[in-house]
């Protein structure tokens, strides 16, 4: 509408311009004015001409302020109008996590996503995983000979020892775990035990044996197994802390069957280890017994 009113005004003005003004190269418009067209491309602003008189040119410049602040009200109107949807329309994920006793994880996660109407659109999301633990237990049962086999016997006892006397042998190893063993077979006799040992006769200092003097045990019988036990009758093999030669020693009175009291040791093939041990005997009577000393 601002520019039909321009050319309007324009037209008005241009038919009062006489042939004499145009020729003459007097009057508002110059013949210079009308042959350039530079200079009429410099008139122009914002899409129309300049007005050609002050008057006309105020009333122009009114309504092109009034339609300038109309189009700033209107575009900060939208711009506002956007900033407000977008806060209104703020993405949110909540996460929930709830953990089962069997194991099973579920995940639900509640999505909120705006659209172009700013419309909300929810969506839930479930995801669930299973996890299976196996686990395996592995039992290694173990079942004593009763009698032991292969017993390789280096010394049996039989005569009157009533009080502690050493014992000691020489032993060339045959293979890399050999197993030292003490049997008893008794009848109304007791047999005790103490300070066992194995050294090697090139190293007399480091003991081979565990809990070599049974002192490390308190009321049960640490580092020595005791084999067929129950083919005894009487207390049969056990640890005493009375009697001994010093400390904690074994006593074995079983009567009427054989136990066997054993622990291994590391040898080198070939080389020559010294046992020795503390033993003697009680009881009296006719009846009589045997303790041994051998290697398996």
């Amino acid at each position: 509408m601002v520019k039909l009113l321009a050319d309007s005004k324009q037209g008005q003005n241009r038919s009062r311009v006489t042939p004499t003004n145009v020729s003459s190269g007097k009057g508002l418009f110059s013949n210079g004015d009308q042959l350039d067209p530079k200079r009429k491309k410099k008139k122009k602003r914002l899409g129309f001409a300049v007005c050609p008189c002050s008057c006309s040119c105020a009333i122009c410049s009114l309504l092109i302020g009034l339609l300038l602040v109309i189009g700033l009200a209107v575009a900060l109107a939208i711009i506002l109008t956007r900033n407000s949807s977008q806060t209104a329309s703020t993405t949110t994920e909540t996460t929930i996590i709830t953990t089962v006793s069997t194991t099973v994880t579920t995940n639900a996660t509640a999505i909120t996503t705006p659209t172009t109407d700013n419309e909300v659109t929810t969506e839930e999301v479930t995801t669930a995983s299973t996890s299976t633990t196996d686990s395996t237990i592995a039992t290694t049962q173990t079942t004593t000979l009763c009698p032991p086999t292969g017993i390789v016997n280096l010394q049996s006892f039989s005569g009157v020892m009533s009080l502690w006397t050493n014992q000691q042998f020489n032993y060339t190893a045959t293979k890399t775990s050999p197993t030292l063993v003490f049997t008893t077979v008794s009848t109304n006799r007791i047999f005790y035990l103490d300070s066992v040992s194995v050294v090697d006769t090139t190293n007399s200092s480091i003991e081979l044996l565990q809990n070599p003097g049974f002192d490390n045990s308190s009321t049960a019988l640490f580092d020595w197994p005791l084999w067929c036990s129950s083919t005894c009758g009487g207390s049969g093999g056990q640890l005493i802390s009375s009697s001994c030669l010093s400390g904690n020693c074994f006593q074995d009175a079983c009567s009427g069957g054989t136990d066997y009291l054993l622990q291994t040791f590391s040898a080198t093939i070939g080389s020559t280890y010294t046992i020795s041990f503390w033993l003697k005997r009680s009881g009296a009577g006719g009846a009589t017994g045997s303790f041994s000393i051998g290697i398996f």
